[in-house]
């Protein structure tokens, strides 16, 4: 429950607690707004939650309301939602009643003027979406310095690469989740060696002071990334996402054209032909080719170092978060590593 006195401040409020259960930023499936009693000018707003008792969908719909901007005090309690009377003469025009059923489309939402209508993809292939809306599917264009509150979990977190000959050029690649999708993070320099001292992989964090920018299309098949700085504010939360999404492990031949783009993961492959190291660039490239029972691939692997390959033709290993590309000359796709790649053997 949150309280406001009639007029311009529940109108506002009401808007955007609206906002955020259409949107799926506060998951819930209703809300109501009333006056406290007939004589009194205050009004409260209800969002309903489904099971008082679960106290991970208590703290998700306190999250959601937080990461729709709205700071004001809240309150919890059992059942008011049954009883709460509805004033429907409200001289605003405020509807008093809101229901989310899952066939209302963006399009029709007066509020969509303002926002995307389709949330960006996961940046992890192979998820099975646990919900069609959450606080990363809110995102709806960049920002440069967001301090409306956001909880994400951390999935992955990449060694620091070094791209330049500087000692602080460096970046730090972060797979950040909702429990329910995911999302690419970088940092850079500073900011990339403090974070990566300070996160830890299965935790959750509430972030303020971040940016969300496009993601390059030429490389990322998802719309939005999260930059961190050095001033971006994580504080770790005591009772955070008990689960982090996990992707499917697939077989080469299931790797089409819905999956470019996207980091994806592999069931059990080995290595078939190696080829020699190569220059093209300032870094080194080595091509070599994957195969199981279902086909062959080409993996194209960028480093710094020339020696940076301990395996053997026959080597059997799984390959997680590997960038599934086309090469429009071949008319072929091919396997990309990137610095969230990880590459594990397999037990003989």
């Amino acid at each position: 429950m949150l309280f406001g006195k009639t007029g311009r401040e529940i109108d506002g409020l009401w808007r955007t607690v609206a906002d955020g259960v259409i949107r799926g930023t506060i998951p819930s499936s209703s809300a109501k707004v009333s006056a406290v009693s007939e004589k009194d000018d205050n009004h409260v707003i209800c969002i309903y939650n489904d099971d008082f008792l679960n106290e991970e969908e208590v703290y998700a719909v306190r999250d959601g309301i937080l990461n729709s901007g709205i700071d004001k005090p809240l309150k919890y309690k059992a059942d008011v939602y049954t009883y709460l009377g509805i004033n429907s003469s409200n001289q605003w025009g405020i509807d008093p009643v809101l229901y989310r059923e899952e066939e209302i489309t963006f399009g029709n939402f007066v509020f969509d003027q303002l926002y995307d209508k389709e949330p960006s993809k996961s940046a992890v292939a192979g998820i099975t979406l646990s919900n069609m809306s959450s606080p990363l599917f809110s995102i709806s264009g960049p920002n440069r310095n967001c301090i409306i509150p956001l909880t994400l979990g951390i999935k992955s977190i990449s060694r620091l690469v070094r791209y330049g000959n500087s000692n602080d050029q460096v970046r730090l690649a972060i797979l950040f989740h909702d429990r329910n999708t995911c999302i690419k993070g970088i940092a850079f320099g500073a900011s990339a060696c403090k974070w990566k001292e300070t996160l830890k992989v299965a935790c959750t964090y509430k972030m303020r002071s971040y940016v969300i920018k496009y993601s390059d299309r030429k490389y990322n098949n998802t719309k939005y990334e999260i930059h961190i700085w050095e001033n971006t504010v994580l504080k770790k939360i005591k009772h955070g996402y008990p689960k982090i999404p996990k992707e499917e492990k697939m077989q080469l031949s299931e790797l089409d054209k819905q999956f470019e783009n996207l980091l994806v993961s592999t069931s059990n492959v080995m290595f078939s032909r190696i080829g020699p190291i190569l220059r093209p660039k300032k870094k080194f490239l080595r091509e070599v080719y994957v195969k199981d029972s279902t086909g062959q691939i080409k993996f194209k692997i960028w480093s710094n170092e020339e020696h940076d390959f301990p395996y053997n033709v026959g080597d059997s290993v799984k390959l997680k978060y590997v960038y599934l590309r086309y090469d429009s000359y071949c008319g072929q796709y091919f396997l990309e590593k990137n610095d969230n790649t990880r590459i594990n053997k397999c037990n003989a």
